[in-house]
């Protein structure tokens, strides 16, 4: 398999046109490779075995990804309490910052959007608003447009319902009609899709927020196709790029169609079986994610891109030692008193979590 032998090999390079590698290069190179076509079952199938033998790899490293969904973010979560005293028995400040995780991910390497995310909760904690606006840096807090335009909608729905009526929206049974009307009552367009089928209000927010929310909190078991779970996935079919009718290429960052979303969920479900049916692995879905997440960074520092494995305990660690600084998105020293925003105080209605003493 093409990628162990470049995992273990200590001089295998790909061709670049400077003397640095860049992503681009290793797109490029995995776009010459010969293409799979993931509705054939041929094809198919060897883009799964060549994961399972990636994961087995994977699982022999010192740091594997297992555990990463579950562990890591109940860790990173107690880290919040030492981070910033409003968020200490607060469990739906805690919530509140998982769903905005979710929404800012898009784009962003792992951390950027927790650490953004804690900054708009910290925000939200301080002056009862949602900021749209880094006030410290006068930039959106995500890397994407669209999640201003999200974030003044989260605000105008807090600001109707308070923090637990909108941690309940998002968690309720609905339909894209019936969020559309609120949408038009607060003054938002509509979102599009099946307008009766059966949605969480998180869905509104995008397709990867409802699953990946619920995976960071432990409550389900689903693949989310993030930006290197994708680019793993195109490696192995040499698919590398989008290409306009004008010539005009960028790289594939997540699923183009409702289809290929479906054949990525597919696979995941496909890898998992093959590892336990030929090593006795098991796996469930997020571990299975994860470690082939940690195993496409771990080929991209190898091919000379470090793209070192992040975790959000390592964020609230770096937060808790100050190494960080604002134009990283640090948050600054909280308060020493425990204020709390009058409308987050009942009991968590999305961790089970209750407060202490």
């Amino acid at each position: 398999i093409d990628s162990l032998k470049i995992m273990t090999s200590d001089s295998f390079k790909i061709p670049t046109k400077q003397s640095k590698t860049k992503i681009d290069d290793i797109f490029e190179y995995y776009e010459t490779k010969p293409k799979l076509d993931i509705s054939n079952a041929n094809d198919f199938k060897k883009m799964v075995d060549e994961g399972v033998e990636e994961i087995k790899y994977q699982l022999d490293q010192d740091v594997t990804g297992v555990g990463w969904y579950d562990k890591d973010v109940k860790d990173a979560m107690a880290d919040l309490d030492v981070i910033n005293p409003k968020f200490k028995n607060n469990p739906q400040s805690k919530d509140f910052v998982v769903f905005l995780t979710s929404i800012l991910s898009p784009g962003y390497p792992v951390g950027f959007d927790f650490r953004a995310a804690i900054k708009v909760a910290d925000n939200f904690l301080n002056t009862n608003d949602v900021p749209h606006i880094n006030p410290e840096t006068n930039r959106g807090f995500g890397r994407f447009a669209a999640s201003r335009e999200q974030l003044k909608f989260v605000n105008a729905i807090v600001k109707q319902r308070g923090l637990d009526g909108f941690l309940e929206f998002i968690h309720t049974p609905t339909t894209r009609r019936e969020i559309n009307a609120v949408r038009e009552q607060l003054g938002f367009n509509k979102i599009a899709g099946a307008l009766d089928k059966e949605i969480f209000g998180a869905d509104a927010f995008g397709p990867k927020v409802s699953k990946f929310m619920q995976n960071l909190l432990g409550t389900s078991d689903e693949n989310v196709p993030d930006i290197w779970f994708t680019r793993g996935f195109n490696r192995k079919r040499g698919t590398m790029f989008n290409v306009t009718q004008d010539g005009n290429r960028t790289g594939i960052q997540a699923p183009r169609t409702l289809k290929e979303r479906e054949f990525m969920d597919q696979y995941i479900v496909d890898v998992k079986s093959q590892l336990k049916s030929k090593y006795n692995i098991e796996l469930n879905n997020r571990d299975t994610q994860a470690v082939l997440w940690y195993f496409e960074q771990g080929l991209y520092t190898k091919l000379g891109v470090a793209s070192e494995p992040k975790s959000y305990r390592q964020i609230t660690r770096t937060l808790l030692e100050g190494k960080t600084n604002d134009s990283q998105r640090s948050i600054p020293s909280s308060a020493t008193t425990e204020t709390q925003n009058p409308k987050a105080t009942a009991e968590s209605i999305t961790t089970g979590e209750t407060p202490d003493g």
